[in-house]
């Protein structure tokens, strides 16, 4: 078979033009990936550093204590950092507490949902029932959270923390 020069020029052409379009797909990949790293620094330089801080963030008075308003304002600026995607929804990849919010049992986070779960977080956070939260409370409540969450190879190792079990008796 004899390829003319018409069909060597398009061949050449076709190759070319792939291998453009795949250079381009790499590239716009590679800038995502440096666009989803700056979003993550980012993220990490505006998030608290540690409790302390994230108490901070949240008592916008600065009075040493969390009202149910200035918390639940706080999660209406959250649910927008936890909407990694920007699709105006929070899944289950992008909330922790997924499951306790979730109270319609599809697979998004309304912002309503979303409220209503700080809300109830409030009321658990408020051991002493005074319509306030203190560093103390925020500090226990993130630890048991921390706990809580954290994967079962970190625990002690059997997975029975919180049922004293483990050698600290916690």
């Amino acid at each position: 078979m004899k390829l003319t020069i018409k069909t060597k020029l398009l061949i050449a052409f076709i190759v070319s033009t792939l291998t453009l379009v795949s250079c381009a797909n790499k590239k716009d990949k590679d800038d995502q990936k440096v666009d989803e790293g700056n979003q993550a620094k980012k993220e990490m330089q505006n998030s608290p550093k540690n409790e302390k801080d994230y108490f901070a963030a949240i008592d916008l008075n600065e009075d040493g204590n969390v009202t149910k308003e200035e918390f639940v304002n706080h999660a209406k600026e959250e649910y927008s950092q936890r909407d990694k995607n920007e699709d105006g929804k929070v899944d289950e990849k992008e909330c922790k507490m997924f499951k306790e919010f979730n109270t319609d049992g599809d697979d998004i986070l309304t912002q309503e949902e979303f409220a209503k779960g700080h809300e109830m977080m409030f009321a658990k956070i408020d051991t002493d029932e005074n319509a306030s939260i203190s560093k103390e409370e925020m500090m226990g409540f993130m630890k048991e959270m921390k706990m809580k969450h954290a994967p079962k190879e970190s625990k002690c190792g059997e997975g029975k923390c919180g049922e004293g079990k483990c050698g600290d008796g916690k």
